[in-house]
């Protein structure tokens, strides 16, 4: 049973190759960043600890009772507004 390739085969089954390839690399860091992306690292967070002891844990977007300071060099919101 003699089984003939011609180019064409041979580029479609290389193409298809490389697409199962990169399909597969994409997979393994989507995975790779679902198991290690909530993992903390207690090191970093003794480091945190020794620059600042007496910081609280706080979700991100829990922010209420802070208020922004303005810098001297910044303008106000609306400078670019004709004032009347």
């Amino acid at each position: 049973m003699d089984v003939a390739i011609t180019q064409a085969d041979g580029f479609a089954i290389s193409m298809i190759a490389i697409l199962a390839l990169s399909f597969g690399f994409i997979l393994m860091i989507l995975v790779v960043m679902l198991r290690n992306g909530n993992r903390r690292n207690a090191e970093v967070d003794k480091l945190i600890d020794e620059v600042d002891p007496e910081r609280e844990e706080q979700p991100a977007g829990d922010r209420g009772g802070e208020e922004k300071t303005k810098e001297p060099w910044e303008k106000s919101a609306d400078w670019w507004q004709k004032e009347d």
